[in-house]
């Protein structure tokens, strides 16, 4: 079996063409989970989100191997052909040549450095003077690359966009208060005291109150909102020497020449057991109302959460961060600070994590931010 560290690097590549992969691991909402190039030899080059160094705070660089080793890497059809015919792998054309760094590229325009597969691309393509989009969203990047030429829009569409005819527009005009004019003076006083006037004063009223601020309540996932037979393995020259679970991760400290490997947490969730009280908690935050509800998670995968939700009735919104770097979810939150949000509740049962966070009240003295380590 091939092994990451074990692939050659040289000093620079050229490629003309990019790669789209959808390997089993994606959610089922991704037309596709890994973007790359074809360097001039055949071969693939790219980044990853999932490689990072030993203490888990930097990406690993760009690495480059053979097609028939994605069977390995992303259990994908050991034939390309094969991958190409079941629509798991498409090959786009550059509208010209790129030379593609060894190293960690960084963007020349805002000085970003990749952290994933999407950024990189990005940035080696803005480097050699082909723009792209805003997001790090492959398919995005793939469909921007490949209207640039006749070839690239032949051999890529994006599969997100139906091409169904516009519907055309209502000349009906929509009757607004009707009611009100007929209501008796008992329902209008009612009306009132409910909502603070007639109906168009009441939304004015509303808008007013919704843009003085914005609630929002994040829950961290594991051993917070649920438990799990999911472990965090700690690997030492290329071997497994312990697992940890997730409390025990949390607090865990590498040694000299450990690495940590989180492959359970790519999969389904294995027998999952609810933390009630936690539970709870976000069900009531949900059933509020007027308040943004979150769980913010370290896992890469949305789809087996989102399962676990639908499972007891509940329908939260999930981010996954691809990244046990507590530093990713201070980043998140500060995010979420810029955008308005005041007051922000945050649940996590790592130190490591509240930590971090907890930073963001220096940062943001004005902001209530209230953060709660599960114990």
């Amino acid at each position: 079996m091939i092994k990451l560290k074990d692939i050659l690097r040289e000093e620079s590549y050229k490629s003309g063409k990019l790669f789209v992969m959808k390997s089993p691991y994606a959610p089922k909402h991704m037309p596709y989970d890994h973007i790359g190039f074809i360097t001039d030899d055949g071969e693939i080059i790219d980044m990853s989100g999932h490689r990072y160094t030993k203490d888990g705070k930097k990406p690993l660089p760009p690495k480059k191997y053979k097609y028939e080793d994605t069977e390995d890497l992303f259990k994908m059809p050991k034939n390309k052909e094969e991958a190409i015919e079941k629509g798991l792998y498409k090959e786009i054309p550059l509208p010209k040549g790129v030379e593609i760094p060894s190293e960690t590229p960084t963007c020349s325009i805002d000085k970003n450095k990749a952290e994933n597969c999407g950024s990189f691309v990005k940035i080696v393509l803005s480097n050699n003077g082909i723009k792209t989009t805003k997001s790090n969203d492959m398919t995005d990047i793939a469909s921007a690359v490949a209207n640039k030429t006749e070839a690239g829009k032949k051999s890529f569409k994006d599969p997100r966009k139906k091409t169904e005819p516009a519907k055309p527009k209502s000349t009906k005009k929509r009757k607004t208060g009707d009611w009100w004019n007929t209501a008796s003076d008992t329902k209008k006083k009612s009306y009132i005291k409910k909502f603070g006037g007639p109906p168009n004063e009441s939304i004015i009223k509303l808008k007013s109150l919704l843009a003085e601020g914005r609630m929002l309540s994040i829950f961290d996932f594991d051993d917070t909102i649920a438990q799990s037979d999911s472990w965090v393995y700690i690997t030492k020259d290329g071997k497994t020497i312990k697992k940890l679970d997730a409390a025990e991760f949390a607090v865990y400290k590498l040694k000299d020449g450990e690495g940590y490997d989180f492959k359970d947490f790519d999969r389904k969730i294995r027998n999952p057991r609810l933390i009630k009280k936690n539970a709870d908690l976000l069900k009531k935050q949900l059933q509020k109302g007027g308040r943004k509800v979150t769980i913010l998670t370290a896992r890469r995968l949305k789809a087996p959460i989102n399962h676990f939700f639908k499972t007891i009735g509940i329908n939260p919104y999930v981010v996954t961060l691809g990244s046990a770097d507590p530093q990713k979810k201070a980043e998140y939150i500060e995010k979420e600070i810029q955008k308005g949000y005041d007051p922000i509740y945050f649940m996590d049962d790592s130190p490591k994590n509240i930590q971090a966070v907890d930073a963001l009240k220096k940062k943001y003295p004005r902001i209530k931010l209230v953060t709660k380590l599960v114990k």
